[in-house]
């Protein structure tokens, strides 16, 4: 087991010890066939605080279509103190941020990146809270077919932040197979957890098991926004552009330039650039026209 799947392992073991502690200070209270607020509910759960008794959350099932909220909403249901809608099923049709989403679709809305099922692949985006829909079909948003019962991910002004793809397809020029999961992040930056070794612009870069919970694999490919790479982790030593790079998932991945050339790697051997030894497992950085410079 690496350092970084060691890291892994600790960062999810505190989190479900955290969890656990919050869980033990809230107190449910339960009622059957009631009507609260125009709404009716098969049964309704308000959770509240041990301490203060103040409301946290109020969980239901709801017995008809209910438009809360300007949402059609059916079946189970958790809302705010204040009654707004968190986590729903819609009830009909209903449009989010200029995307339409049909009947069935779950939805989760302003969730922490913490509970989503594939939380690594959304840890590093910047986004601490995010929408979160679940199709009952593959849809395309925004050009991409995005796989159904999975979860697609959206920044909380519902632009697509990521999903599964549904099918093969290409994203900036780079043709990615079904299951690879996509992000997109605010600066354009382009992040692919291959499910499989991609050959990707010339390299074949190590993939990423992202369903498993100690993240095994690659760190995920990173694209420029035009879809050129920009790092990547190979699937074992390489040579580009006359270096030796190291496969290294502790050291770093191996970056590029957006216009190709080698920026930065690990050294894979003892080798001599421009006349100057390097010794092997140092880290060598270059400028745009390829010559080194002091890391």
């Amino acid at each position: 087991m690496d350092k970084l799947t060691v890291k892994n392992a600790i960062f999810l073991i505190a989190f479900v010890l955290l969890s656990a502690v919050s869980f033990g200070q809230k107190k449910k209270y339960s009622y059957s066939d009631t009507t609260v607020n125009g709404m009716k509910f098969s049964e309704i759960i308000y959770i509240l605080d041990r301490k203060t008794k103040d409301t946290l959350l109020i969980e239901g099932i709801l017995k008809e279509k209910t438009v809360i909220e300007d949402i059609p909403c059916a079946g189970d249901i958790s809302l705010t103190k204040d009654w707004i809608p968190r986590e729903f099923t819609l009830a009909d049709e209903h449009n989010f941020g200029g995307n339409t989403f049909p009947e069935g679709t779950y939805v989760r809305l302003d969730v922490n990146w913490t509970s989503l099922k594939y939380l690594w692949a959304v840890r590093w985006s910047g986004n601490k809270f995010v929408n979160v829909c679940k199709l009952g079909s593959t849809q395309l948003i925004d050009g991409i077919s995005c796989a159904a019962y999975e979860e697609v991910v959206f920044e909380t002004d519902w632009n697509l932040l990521a999903c599964i793809l549904a099918e093969e397809d290409t994203i900036a020029g780079n043709v990615l197979e079904q299951g690879t999961f996509v992000r997109f992040d605010k600066d354009g930056t382009i992040c692919c957890f291959c499910l499989y070794d991609p050959q990707l612009q010339g390299y074949l870069c190590s993939g990423t098991d992202y369903t498993s919970w100690l993240w095994s694999g690659g760190m995920g490919i990173f694209l420029y926004p035009n879809g050129r790479l920009h790092n990547f982790y190979p699937v074992e030593d390489i040579e580009i552009q006359g270096v030796y790079c190291k496969r290294s998932l502790v050291r770093g991945p191996v970056y590029l330039y957006e216009s190709g050339r080698l920026r930065s790697c690990i050294a894979a051997r003892e080798q001599t650039i421009n006349g100057v030894l390097y010794r092997k497992n140092s880290r060598l950085v270059f400028d745009e026209n390829g010559r080194f410079v002091n890391p």
